[in-house]
């Protein structure tokens, strides 16, 4: 199960950091013993792109993802996230709110114009007024954290079976 610890960060149980490989933290090793970096792209599913500025939480994100078959692309900032989408093309964008350099408010917009992907919104936020912020910048599903790693997989699951979002080539 994915453990709220502060700040906005999750966490893996010790079981769960076993059954996905991953690390705690930035400073460990990835799954089988590899060190996840920012730009790497890794397995051959349909690409996700994971924007997410806390280090720990976007190991978590690309270790569950890979593990369910899933192209994983990340970036830490903003900026790059929108960089990334035009490169890569992703089926679907996970994107956290607040991110260092623009939010992602305005990062889902960008996608959203440049790509046509699916943007599942990720926040610590519970509030409606976030939720509302999140629907009229393009997010088709707005996801809380703590989260598990099946609500992950189930959110991205269902938008790569739901129709192509407007815009989408």
């Amino acid at each position: 199960m994915w453990r709220d610890a502060g700040i906005g960060r999750l966490r893996l149980s010790a079981d769960r950091r076993k059954e996905y490989g991953g690390s705690q933290g930035s400073g460990g090793a990835g799954v089988a013993g590899r060190r996840l970096t920012d730009f790497r792209r890794v397995s051959a599913g349909p690409t996700i792109l994971v924007v997410e500025d806390a280090a720990g939480t976007r190991e978590l994100l690309s270790a569950v993802l890979r593990h369910a078959g899933y192209t994983v692309v990340v970036a830490p900032t903003g900026e790059l996230g929108v960089q990334f989408a035009a490169k890569h093309q992703p089926a679907v964008v996970l994107l956290d709110v607040h991110l260092p350099d623009i939010d992602g408010f305005t990062v889902a917009r960008r996608i959203r114009e440049g790509c046509g992907a699916h943007v599942l919104m990720l926040t610590g936020d519970d509030d409606e007024q976030t939720a509302l912020r999140a629907a009229s910048a393009g997010a088709e599903r707005f996801l809380t954290k703590p989260i598990s790693p099946k609500e992950i997989v189930a959110a991205v699951e269902t938008a790569l079976t739901g129709p192509r979002p407007p815009g989408a080539a």
